[in-house]
């Protein structure tokens, strides 16, 4: 008698609970990909290259307006600099006998997310502020 008295209330719960959780689950978001931003050639002096992505060894040269994605790598000669612009308004300037390159560009939502890796030379950042 408790037995089936357990197993009703039970199953009452479970139906109780049931509409609440089909109700929750429809409002969830999913979550979004992140979408790849591009980076904009602004100024270039003197000889600056980008390695051509799925060719080793073939370097192009760098011209203002070029957009630059992700895994771009970059290099500088002995008298050169080139700025780049990227779309969430940071500016990189990259100095002379410099090989770096963009890693990761991307914004999710709100968040923008950077990453640059550093092989020799300088570089100077200036990142806009989050709001």
């Amino acid at each position: 008698m408790l037995n089936t008295i357990y197993r009703k209330s039970v199953i009452v719960c479970v139906l109780l609970l049931l509409p609440l959780s089909i109700a929750s689950a429809q409002k969830v978001k999913p979550q979004a990909k992140p979408k790849p931003l591009l980076a904009t050639v602004k100024q270039v002096s003197g000889i600056a290259q980008r390695l051509v992505p799925g060719k080793p060894n073939k370097w192009v040269n760098l011209k203002i307006g070029d957009k630059l994605s992700e895994n771009t790598i970059i290099r500088t000669g002995f008298r050169s600099k080139v700025v780049l612009a990227f779309e969430d308004k940071s500016i990189v300037t990259i100095n002379r006998a410099t090989k770096m390159g963009i890693s990761e560009f991307r914004r999710k939502g709100k968040l923008t997310k950077m990453k640059v890796g550093l092989k020799y030379g300088s570089l100077h950042a200036r990142v806009e502020r989050a709001r």
